[in-house]
C-alpha cells in the first residue's frame, strides 16, 4: 500500500466540476483531493468544526445518481453528525442521508439528477476533519 504524498498542484477531478467549502484546508491537503478520483488522498481541516459547516461538490453536468459513498479517515478525523444533501440545480437542497456514529456515509437510492452534493455539519465538530474521496455512482439506467 503506498503513502498518500501532496503534489504541488491541484489533482484533476474526477468528473468536471467546482468545490465549495466554508471549512479552511490544511495547506498541502486542498478540497480537491476529497473527488480527485483516489482514495488514497484527501482533504484535511487543520482544527475543530462549527454546527453549519459544509463541504460541496458541484458538478459541470447534471448526472443521475443511484449511489454516493463518502469515505473519511478512520482516525475518528470523520464526522459523526453531518447530513448528505442533493440538488438537482445547485440550489434547492434535500436530504438524502447522515453520516453514522462510526463515521460511515452511504446514501443508495433511486436513480435522481443531481448536480450538487452537500455535506453539512449538523453539530461542532471538536478534531481535525478528514475526507478521502466522495464517490458518485452515476445510474446505468437512461434517462426518458
Amino acid at each position: 500500500k503506498r503513502w498518500f504524498v501532496p503534489g504541488d498542484t491541484l489533482p484533476p477531478l474526477a468528473v468536471p466540476a467546482k468545490i465549495e467549502t466554508s471549512m479552511a484546508s490544511i495547506k498541502q491537503y486542498p478540497p480537491e483531493y476529497a473527488f480527485d478520483g483516489d482514495t488514497l488522498s484527501f482533504f484535511a481541516t487543520p482544527y475543530s468544526l462549527i454546527k453549519g459547516d459544509y463541504f460541496m461538490v458541484v458538478t459541470e453536468q447534471l448526472r443521475l445518481i443511484e449511489d454516493i459513498r463518502i469515505l473519511c479517515d478512520m482516525s475518528k478525523e470523520y464526522p459523526t453528525n453531518a447530513d448528505i444533501l442533493i440538488s438537482a440545480d445547485g440550489q434547492e437542497f434535500r436530504k438524502v442521508g447522515s453520516f453514522t456514529k462510526e463515521g460511515k456515509a452511504e446514501v443508495k437510492m433511486e436513480p435522481s439528477p443531481v448536480k450538487a452534493v452537500k455535506i453539512v455539519l449538523t453539530a461542532t465538530h471538536m478534531a481535525r476533519l478528514s475526507i478521502r474521496e466522495i464517490i458518485l455512482k452515476e445510474s446505468s439506467v437512461q434517462k426518458q
